[in-house]
């Protein structure tokens, strides 16, 4: 009997397949992997991209034999926007463990300066002694501009957020501030429902949208309440496995339009590494801190010359994150005071963004030091620890 998903399917005719079916390392699936419209690409246990599909060629703007035969990390990656929990990678999960693996609704895929956003899940196939894994996708392309915005925004206020409460004197400020955020916003998306609403032909679908987003926002006023009662109540730092790299996307992410707007150019290079643990959201204000100091440093310097540096690497059971700039460097008398509170050499500075840094990585067991490099620009690297193989459980640590 066909069933509806497979009614659904069209074949491609043969000559436009990228990949010989009789080369294929599961003869048996062939006919259907090369007739869904959906991006199918086929990863053994080895790491090894052994087969992509016409709609997964596209995607990734590669001919199937220039994939076919190379490590999966060498055509592709996948990162998850915005997230603060650690999670298996899902392709390593799945031929770790045999079990199907959901993508989560925040997943992008990189390919080189291409970013999409997808949803889908892999799924496990076990061949004899072999197994493979099966990445099913479906592009859902990227939010509006609009959207971005607003998410970057709403999540670096929160991280100030997270800055200022670290300080008592800064309380009272703090609330007046993050609070008014999520009301204003809420107040927008109401108003923009209730016109979406007004219309001869109302539009239910967006105005649907725009009531769950001033959903959202209640709960991250709320969420914002319960931090600060926390805070004052003294309850510990919320310490969970945390992929040091993903902080490092999130920073660069909710900084992207001021990297943009300074006219900074960024230079990433990041290593698999286990987790750390520590807590993810002061983690990230830790590295949105040292990005932010850095695109500030560089603003007297031609923007040709603007160049920020951030790389993550595993040494000796710590991870290790460097994050160099390409300004003036940091004249002796002003290293020997960089993590002293309320110094700054800012005009509009409050001088404890590096104090707060070094608290938060001494609380997770780490360090933070600065230095100038040999061509003159600062360097900030810090390094945590990692948790053992045997302290990360279902599967693969790296991230």
């Amino acid at each position: 009997m066909i069933t509806h998903r497979q009614a659904k399917m069209r074949r491609r005719p043969a000559c436009r397949l990228r990949t010989p079916p009789s080369l294929f390392p599961l003869p048996a699936l062939a006919p259907l992997f090369y007739s869904v419209r959906e991006p199918l690409l086929l990863i053994d246990s080895h790491l090894v991209l052994r087969a992509v599909n016409t709609a997964a060629s596209h995607l990734l703007e590669r001919h199937a034999h220039d994939l076919c035969g190379r490590p999966w990390r060498d055509a592709f990656m996948l990162e998850r926007q915005l997230a603060r929990d650690w999670r298996p990678n899902p392709l390593l999960q799945a031929l770790a463990t045999g079990c199907d693996q959901e993508l989560t609704h925040d997943t992008h895929l990189i390919c080189g300066d291409k970013r999409v956003g997808i949803r889908g899940k892999v799924l496990a196939i076990n061949a004899g002694p072999r197994r493979f894994a099966l990445l099913c996708l479906e592009p859902s392309g990227s939010t509006s501009e609009s959207a971005s915005v607003i998410s970057r925004s709403e999540n670096e206020l929160l991280l100030q957020h997270l800055s200022r409460l670290n300080t008592v004197s800064e309380l009272a400020t703090g609330i007046a501030h993050e609070i008014n955020q999520p009301l204003a916003a809420i107040m927008s998306f109401i108003q923009a429902s209730l016109r979406l609403l007004a219309d001869d032909n109302p539009d239910i679908e967006r105005a649907s949208e725009a009531l769950a987003e001033a959903v959202s926002q209640t709960r991250r006023a709320a969420g914002i309440l319960e931090r600060l009662r926390a805070f004052v109540g003294r309850r510990g730092l919320q310490f969970e496995p945390v992929a040091i790299n993903q902080v490092v996307v999130n920073a660069l992410t909710l900084l992207s339009s001021k990297i943009s707007s300074g006219g900074v150019r960024v230079s990433l290079s990041t290593e698999p590494a286990l987790p750390v643990r520590a807590d993810a959201l002061q983690l990230e204000q830790v590295m949105v801190n040292l990005v932010r100091n850095a695109v500030e440093a560089m603003q007297v310097l031609p923007e040709e010359s603007r160049l920020l540096q951030v790389s993550t690497r595993m040494l000796a059971g710590r991870v290790h994150v460097r994050v160099t700039d390409s300004g003036p460097g940091l004249p002796p008398a002003i290293q020997e005071q960089l993590f002293t509170r309320f110094f700054t050499t800012k005009a509009d500075g409050m001088g404890l963004g590096l104090s707060i840094s070094q608290t938060i990585l001494e609380a997770a067991g780490g360090d933070l030091d600065a230095s100038t490099t040999p061509s003159g620009g600062a360097c900030f690297q810090f390094s945590l620890p990692t948790l053992n193989h045997k302290d990360v459980r279902n599967g693969s640590a790296t991230a």
